[in-house]
């Protein structure tokens, strides 16, 4: 990520400085078709989008769509668990095969992870969640009518985990995007949709198969999708502004750092969409920031608040559907690197005296070049802009490989998802055919899931209000702790020692998902976390495609249905053991890179 100095900062008139809220609300970016609208495609960043996190007010709604959007997500796979058995008989499959539409669903969400985040970056996250919503509702529901495992396949793993993809990015990113001093609590609430999902959802598809039948669950998960859709509408850009610089060059090492660029500022999209306090004040603390005097920006500037949209002048036949007279704003959430930051932000903050608030946002935000801006303003390159080829080389980088650190986080990850949806798909099974019944098997499902969110939304308010605790220790014990109870299920049958196995379960392996992203920032950096967490997707689908199937054919072949328990069980302890040599290793690697330093210097 490209650096900017903490003292390189933002310059605007004083009328913007004034009154910012009220600029705010008529500022558009617009281009003077006038002007020579051959684009340029300069080498140097000139343009940063700076959003302000609210932290409120219509915050809470777009928490409110990703926690649901999380939901859906997880739903598809605790839905399927209570039908598995009536889809094997009526399609004549066995386990394995009936396993694989659930990981080949689970697999593409987060397989398209990267691309799903590069087209976020283009289009925004409302046309993203209304899409996938679509594209989910419409096929979930058509496997109702489906009496072929291929044509099932085709819906229920491939066309709703396309759907699944778009809504995951948002459910992933948008509480990132619209929280800054209460991220942790925004995700703490968001992640806790997985146990959330665990409550209602078995139950509810076991009722609706009761009433009317097996295959109305698929309209359940449709309707689930559906209200997805509905709730993208509710979605909106929270407020931004334009940074731009000219002739920027980094400040010499041997002189004291000040600003080395003539800078302006246009205030976008900044509404009354509440909590815009918080907004207002960021604005007038970079307006009136040290060491930046007002002066009238240059008229060729792109901070002019109003611009008219030129025609478009490359790939004509492309965007011959896309052109519109119709103003525009720009939205760039992958070029914010802590987007997918899990925790406090003032615990990555570097450790500079005089750093605010104004300089952290200014160094998580990448800058946009002026191609970038007329590609969306022109209507250029729509089938590969560098609004989506940016991010998309970012996240599916392997610089990070070298990195053994790195290496570690993605076979961990790998091990998490294999054992999840193992406990998603065979607890009620495996309950139902060791002789406890199946509603026990759904009960210590439920169970799990509350102590999952519980556990998921206790760790976001203590790292709100302690964000400097270390992560590690507590992760690695709780999770290994949390694989040995797993296990622990086929040591009993009484049903009450099984329903407090899965609370226990449930509280311990609760941690993992949230602290897995303040472990990446801890030991890989906070610049590189949009780049880790591409790879970090891909092994999410590996570990989400083998887990199940190899879970069932090892049931297969030992003919005995505990071995889903112990499979799950030792995944999850192997994703603990490897969480608590990191803090070793990555000491050991700055320490060899420090002997490497003064071995050159000398």
């Amino acid at each position: 990520m490209p650096e900017t100095s903490n003292n390189t900062l933002v310059q605007s008139s004083t009328e913007r400085s004034a009154a910012p809220s009220r600029t705010a609300n008529a500022s558009k970016l617009k281009l003077d078709s006038k002007k020579d609208t051959k684009p340029k495609e300069p080498e140097n960043l000139t343009h940063t989008l700076v959003t302000i996190a609210p932290d409120g007010g219509w915050a809470w709604v777009i928490l409110a769509v990703s926690t649901w959007d999380c939901l859906c997500i997880d739903g598809v796979s605790l839905g399927y668990s209570v039908i598995q058995e009536d889809v094997i008989q009526l399609l004549g499959i066995t386990g394995v095969q009936s396993s694989m539409m659930v990981s080949i669903f689970n697999c593409l969400v987060y397989m398209l992870g990267p691309i799903t985040a590069a087209v976020a970056n283009r289009f925004g996250f409302k046309i993203m969640n209304i899409l996938g919503g679509a594209v989910g509702t419409a096929a979930l529901a058509a496997c109702y009518v489906s009496n072929t495992y291929i044509m099932t396949l085709m819906l229920y793993g491939v066309l709703s985990g396309v759907g699944g993809a778009m809504i995951y990015m948002v459910s992933m990113a948008c509480p990132g995007y619209w929280f800054e001093n209460k991220r942790s609590l925004a995700f703490g609430v968001s992640n806790s949709a997985s146990g959330v999902a665990c409550l209602i959802i078995p139950p509810l598809a076991k009722a609706v198969d009761k009433a009317l039948n097996w295959k109305s669950v698929f309209f359940l998960l449709a309707i689930m999708f559906l209200l997805a859709f509905l709730f993208g509408f509710l979605i909106r850009k929270p407020p931004m502004m334009l940074v731009e610089v000219e002739g920027y060059e980094p400040p010499e090492q041997t002189k004291p750092a000040k600003a080395a660029a003539t800078m302006s500022m246009s205030i976008i999209n900044v509404r009354s969409t509440g909590g815009t306090r918080r907004a207002d004040d960021v604005i007038r603390q970079m307006s009136t920031h040290r060491g930046i005097q007002n002066q009238k920006p240059n008229p060729r500037q792109l901070s002019d608040p109003s611009i008219v949209l030129t025609k478009p002048s490359l790939c004509q036949k492309c965007f011959k559907k896309c052109k519109s007279d119709n103003e525009v704003t720009i939205e760039r959430p992958m070029y914010k690197s802590d987007i997918f930051l899990a925790g406090k932000t003032s615990a990555v903050k570097k450790p500079r005296a005089n750093q605010d608030e104004a300089d952290y946002m200014l160094s998580v935000h990448k800058m946009t070049t002026e191609r970038d801006i007329r590609q969306q303003l022109e209507h250029q390159c729509i089938c590969c802009p560098e609004a989506m080829i940016r991010p998309l080389k970012d996240m599916l980088s392997l610089s990070l490989l070298k990195n053994p650190v790195y290496l570690v986080f993605l076979v961990d990850t790998m091990f998490y998802y294999s054992a999840i949806y193992v406990t998603y798909l065979y607890v009620p099974r495996t309950a139902k055919r060791k002789g406890l019944g199946e509603d026990v098997g759904i009960l210590t499902l439920q169970l799990f899931g509350g102590f999952v969110a519980l556990t998921r939304i206790s760790l976001g308010v203590i790292f709100h209000f302690f964000p400097d605790l270390p992560p590690h220790y507590f992760t690695s014990g709780y999770v290994i702790l949390g694989g040995i109870c797993h296990c622990g299920l086929s040591w009993t049958t009484n049903k009450i020692a099984v329903c407090v196995l899965g609370c226990v379960m449930g509280f311990l392996i609760g941690v993992y998902v949230p602290m897995r992203s303040v472990l990446v920032v801890r030991y890989i950096g906070l610049d590189k976390l949009t780049n880790a967490m591409g790879m970090l997707f891909v092994f999410q689908a590996v570990g989400s495609l083998y887990g199940a199937p190899v879970a069932e054919a090892v049931r297969d072949m030992f003919d005995d249905d505990y071995m889903t328990y112990y499979f799950a069980g030792i995944m999850y302890s192997m994703t603990g053991l490897l969480v608590l040599p990191l803090e070793i290793l990555n000491n050991r690697i700055i320490k060899a890179e420090k002997k490497k330093l003064e071995g050159g210097k000398a």
